[in-house]
């Protein structure tokens, strides 16, 4: 994944309402792993909590299990959002994109290596009950209570 550089030295809450570079966007995912996640399936729509595994080159990456109704809802209908939060500096970013599912089973046991609580499951089922995702042709949008009611303005994660 290319990451592009920084565009401004200012942290992100102090930029004046600029939109986030990707840069910033992949430290804001890091930093606030955990996330909502929307899925819509048969014209209903459906929100979990769910956490990052990692944001860097090889992309935003989330896993679920292959038996759970997430990921039968990312397979038959791909498009997702991603809703983080900072509660210190009360900024949302909301990343809309395509989830891909890999079975890159390196990138599985890394996955297992960083959540402890996944080993029992993997120990029991095996790598293949795990199912990972990369998202790709990301857009993404931030808010603030003080911006509000200000147009929406978009940045397009490159190279995911």
């Amino acid at each position: 994944m290319e990451i592009l550089p920084r565009q401004a030295t200012e942290p992100v809450d102090q930029r004046k309402g600029a939109p986030m570079n990707q840069v910033e966007i992949m430290e804001f995912v890091n930093k606030n792993p955990a996330f909502s996640l929307a899925t819509c399936a048969d014209n209903v729509p459906h929100v979990r909590m769910m956490a990052v595994a990692f944001a860097d080159s090889r992309g935003i990456i989330f896993s679920t299990g292959r038996d759970k109704d997430v990921c039968k809802q990312i397979r038959a209908n791909p498009r997702i959002e991603m809703c983080f939060y900072c509660v210190k500096d009360e900024i949302q970013l909301r990343i809309a994109a395509t989830a891909v599912e890999t079975d890159d089973v390196q990138l599985k046991k890394d996955i297992v290596e960083k959540f402890d609580f996944l080993k029992p499951w993997i120990d029991a089922e095996g790598y293949d009950i795990l199912a990972t995702f990369r998202i790709k042709d990301a857009a993404v949008t931030t808010w603030t209570m003080a911006e509000g009611d200000k147009p929406k303005e978009y940045v397009s994660l490159t190279n995911l």
